[in-house]
């Protein structure tokens, strides 16, 4: 993740140094300007992820920068924080009519001021995923599992800004009280975080919707499914991997059938205590026949963890399924039945004998002509 970079515009060099102090420290990358006519040109020229500005400052004060910053598409994006020495209800009025994201009253309490920074630095990151991810759903919006899983991030979605409204009022009602502040933009964060986790799942499916094949080895998919494993969920955990037909050529779209492996290992992980000494993994390939002739290679993840509740055995694939005992799995199934189905196979998920699940994903041998 690149290192934020923040502009802090005011004509007093000791706010200014005081916020440089704090910004770097936090590990931002700082830029300065003493008045709004040089905040717009650091604006245009260095693209800020968020400004931080004095309300009143000689040769342009903020609210007219943060007018032309709003005005201008290159710029009109990026969040303005206004630093004001007035709690007024009218200042706070016309910060908002110009376009400002949030504002902060002098003398500032630097980390109520990084509580804000981080909070607007998330929701612009959230904003933009977003925004680049409505072409793509548009795209594959006749795809039907994308509107089947649509309707779970919906549901989940409005949910979580709900609790993240709810904070922000609450931010608001009491930002006299720091302690206060700090609590609930860190539980704005934690939703926010939950919210860009989903628009990414999300991003996933719809880029995935119609894959392009082209034939890999098992031995190739097996060995990119548990480095993929390895490299987005655990970097340490050991897989055991075996299979009879390693150079079996398969027509298949790579990074998605990996993908799809690496989430089921991923479940795998995650079924065992926390605190199990030992977290067996395993992987398997096989080629086989089916009654008609047509043959296929079976993939299966094998763990010994908790097993599929019986409540929810018949649901484990629809998005965000969870019950008391076992919490929520968000859309990692549904990405990875998604992905095998557009493929032209199945995914099933069952309990295995003695403890633990199977997950067997099956993908035939002969390239899928028509579109899922």
């Amino acid at each position: 993740m690149s290192v934020p970079r923040i502009l802090v515009v005011d004509d007093q060099a000791i706010n200014v140094q005081l916020l440089r102090l704090k910004l770097e420290r936090e590990g931002m990358q700082v830029l300065t300007a003493p008045s709004g006519r040089e905040a717009l040109a650091q604006a245009t020229n260095a693209r800020p992820d968020l400004i931080l500005m004095d309300l009143l400052m000689p040769d342009m004060d903020g609210l007219t920068a943060c007018r032309q910053l709003k005005a201008d598409p290159a710029t009109r994006d990026i969040p303005v924080i206004f630093l004001t020495a007035s709690p007024s209800k009218e200042h706070r009025q016309e910060g908002r009519a110009a376009g400002a994201a949030d504002y902060l009253v002098k003398p500032i309490d630097l980390d109520e001021t990084m509580a804000r920074v981080r909070l607007h630095l998330r929701l612009a990151r959230l904003e933009r995923e977003a925004t680049e991810l409505v072409p793509r759903l548009d795209e594959t919006r006749r795809g039907a599992l994308v509107g089947a899983a649509a309707q779970g991030v919906t549901h989940h979605l409005n949910n979580l800004l709900g609790v993240v409204l709810g904070y922000v009022e609450l931010v608001r009602t009491f930002s006299d009280d720091p302690e206060k502040v700090r609590r609930y933009i860190q539980n704005v964060d934690d939703s926010l975080q939950k919210v860009i986790q989903l628009v990414r799942h999300l991003s996933t499916v719809a880029a995935r919707a119609r894959p392009v094949q082209t034939p890999a080895t098992v031995g190739c998919l097996l060995a990119g499914a548990v480095a993929r494993f390895h490299a987005d969920h655990r970097p340490d955990a050991p897989v055991t991997v075996e299979t009879d037909c390693p150079d079996l050529a398969v027509p298949t779209h790579r990074e998605a059938i990996e993908d799809a492996l690496a989430r089921v290992l991923a479940n795998g992980w995650e079924a065992y205590p926390v605190d199990a000494p030992e977290r067996p993994l395993r992987l398997e390939a096989r080629k086989l026949a089916r009654p008609d002739g047509s043959e296929l290679v079976e993939f299966r993840a094998l763990d010994r963890g908790r097993g599929v509740n019986p409540d929810i055995q018949d649901r484990v694939f629809e998005p965000f399924l969870g019950t008391k005992d076992q919490p929520a799995s968000g859309l990692g199934l549904t990405i990875a039945r998604h992905a095998i189905r557009a493929l032209g196979g199945e995914i099933a998920v069952n309990p295995q004998p003695g403890g633990g699940t199977v997950a067997v994903l099956t993908h035939p041998l002969t390239p899928r002509t028509r579109p899922s």
